[in-house]
């Protein structure tokens, strides 16, 4: 396949009201870990091969676009802008298209150039794209369902960041055989520890990410553990980025622990990092998900993580570097805070990355290449 290939097109979908920013690119791209992915290898391919990024439905802001780099905006909703993403489709037989989010479009993709490469990249579990967490009519969700089913059989690759099974990937040996694993990765040099700003007078939880999709973030268990946890501990202090308290206040039950949760509005990838330095744990609660940057990055900056069994394995390695909690009671999730802490303390004096050599950026691309072959 890369022998062929000249031009690449990265598609996804913005659902910010601002740009977000990394290596000198700024462009509307979703929120989380997906942008960050879009731009890492954004920066990677541009040296390989022609690199455009499509985005649908991005907001007005004006990005900021480098030379090397088309950018095609694609608002969803007019009739103009369905023949101009045919447009930019069609007649490129030796382009690759790359999917994120929008995992649907492929169909039209393949519908308009069948010559063309299609990888569809799976930066959660399958059922978290299937069955979206926002508000659809049964309609909308029905054929949404059908067109991704349709996506994943007309596909030429399907890359996921975690080893999991999926069901279809189980079952049927033509998703199996091509189906491959990314993982997702950091720059080390940008997140490193540096315990020298680390306050001894409050311990400091952190949680990063939107909280109002209750279904997959599971904020309950978050407050409900850290009431639990403030009743043992007095000076300690939850920290909350990416989200409002009007989100979550209708859960807390006992007011009065607002006052030891800081609510703090989205940061950009480089403000995250002295937060990662000066908390002693980073805490994931979430139902389903990927392999959250959140604790990438936490750990390559020494921090250790606790969450629910989520993750690809191995991130986390109970005593090692956190501790996975294998239910979502929040009296045991409560107990692996406890358990966090005091290995927290130990591992912070030592200031040393917590994370696994394999989640460098250097490999990234020669992961990308095995897949492109």
């Amino acid at each position: 396949m890369r022998n062929k290939i000249k031009d690449i097109f990265l598609v996804s979908y913005s659902n910010t009201s601002k740009n977000l920013s990394l290596y000198g690119y700024s462009f509307p791209l979703p929120s989380g870990g997906s942008s960050k992915n879009i731009l890492i290898d954004l920066n990677l391919l541009k040296n390989l091969f022609n690199v455009n990024l499509l985005i649908f439905n991005p907001h007005q802001n004006k990005p900021i676009i480098s030379r090397e780099v088309n950018y095609f905006p694609i608002k969803l909703g007019k009739l103009t802008s369905f023949f101009l993403f045919s447009g930019v489709v069609k007649n490129k037989n030796e382009s690759l298209f790359i999917v994120r989010t929008v995992i649907a479009s492929g169909v039209f993709i393949k519908l308009f150039n069948p010559m063309s490469k299609l990888i569809l990249v799976f930066e959660s579990p399958f059922k978290q794209l299937v069955y979206p967490t926002f508000k659809e009519s049964i309609i909308y969700k029905s054929l949404r369902f059908i067109a991704c089913i349709i996506s994943i059989i007309l596909a030429d690759k399907l890359v996921t960041d975690k080893s999991e099974h999926w069901i279809l990937n189980t079952n049927l040996s033509f998703i199996k055989n091509k189906s491959y694993f990314l993982l997702n990765s950091i720059d080390t040099s940008i997140y490193s520890p540096d315990n020298s700003l680390m306050s001894e007078d409050c311990i400091r939880l952190l949680y990063i990410g939107r909280l109002n999709h209750r279904e997959q973030k599971n904020p309950e268990l978050l407050l409900k553990s850290f009431e639990l946890i403030a009743r043992k501990i007095q000076h300690i202090k939850l920290i909350i980025i990416g989200a409002e308290v009007n989100e979550v206040e209708d859960l807390i039950k006992n007011k009065s622990i607002l006052k030891n949760i800081e609510f703090i509005k989205e940061q950009t990838f480089e403000e995250l990092i002295p937060f990662y330095r000066t908390s002693n744990l980073t805490l994931i609660t979430s139902k389903f998900e990927g392999t959250p940057y959140a604790v990438l990055e936490s750990l390559a900056c020494g921090t250790p993580c606790i969450s629910t069994d989520v993750l690809q394995k191995g991130v986390i390695k109970d005593g090692e570097n956190g501790y996975i909690c294998s239910s979502f009671s929040e009296v045991d999730f409560t107990d692996c805070i406890e358990k966090g802490l005091e290995l927290s303390k130990s591992l912070k004096k030592v200031n040393k990355s917590l994370l696994d050599p394999s989640y460098d950026i250097k490999h990234r691309e020669e992961n990308w290449l095995a897949i492109l072959e």
